[in-house]
């Protein structure tokens, strides 16, 4: 009367929604770690990228001052540190827009502090982007 089934052959409708559900967590987990690597990276690169245009600008004002003999530090009426060099060379700082200007042009952005100190003839650099400070401090020729 009634038959055996003994053919087990083919896959029921619940066992492919579940491989399908299945599959799909995974496919969901995978992609994640990779969105969440991707972004990890691209955060890094960019900090990375200013540490080095932080680096940069001070090289290049490292550069400045050693192949003069006079150094100026002066603040603006906002209180802003400017740096003139050999009475020709101006480095300002625009603390509203977080620019650094070299004689009135940009020069570097996203500049969240620029403090120059002088003492004597050795004069204090200080610039912090993000969250990461680089200093440096320099010699003058010829000053005292």
């Amino acid at each position: 009367m009634y038959r055996k089934v003994t053919n087990h052959q083919g896959l029921t409708l619940i066992e492919i929604l579940a491989a399908l559900a299945i599959t799909s967590l995974i496919t969901i987990l995978i992609f994640n770690v990779f969105i969440q690597s991707q972004n990890a990276y691209y955060q890094q690169a960019g900090q990375n990228e200013q540490l080095l245009s932080n680096t940069l600008i001070l090289k290049e004002l490292t550069r400045e001052i050693r192949k003069t003999d006079t150094v100026k530090i002066e603040k603006d009426s906002n209180g802003n540190h400017l740096l003139v060099i050999n009475n020709h060379l101006s480095y300002q700082w625009d603390s509203a827009n977080k620019i650094l200007y070299k004689n009135g042009s940009l020069f570097a952005k996203q500049i969240d502090e620029f403090i120059v100190d002088k003492i004597g003839a050795k004069v204090t650099i200080k610039i912090r982007s993000n969250d990461k400070v680089n200093q440096t401090v320099i010699v003058v020729r010829g000053e005292t």
